[in-house]
């Protein structure tokens, strides 16, 4: 089953048209592989979100005082843990 932006729901891809099926089977293998190679990556992320988050704690304390490296370092901190 497919649904498509318009909320449509197809049972083939052939009734996607001539090709679709081709290029949503390409798709879906491109896709297969990439998680294959990233088999972790969502356990590396929250590693690296709780090391975010405790040198955030350590930073606080310059934050508190109003140091601009404090200030540079949890800006880093935080991009880092949107990433």
């Amino acid at each position: 089953m497919i649904v498509d932006t318009h909320t449509r729901i197809w049972q083939s891809p052939e009734q996607l048209g001539i090709g679709a099926g081709d290029r949503l089977v390409q798709t879906m293998h491109v896709a297969g592989d990439l998680v294959r190679l990233l088999p972790n990556a969502d356990a590396a992320s929250h590693l690296l979100a709780s090391v975010v988050g405790v040198v955030l704690l350590v930073v606080a304390r310059g934050l508190f005082r109003r140091l601009e490296s404090a200030y540079r370092v949890a800006q880093i901190l935080l991009a880092a843990g949107l990433a």
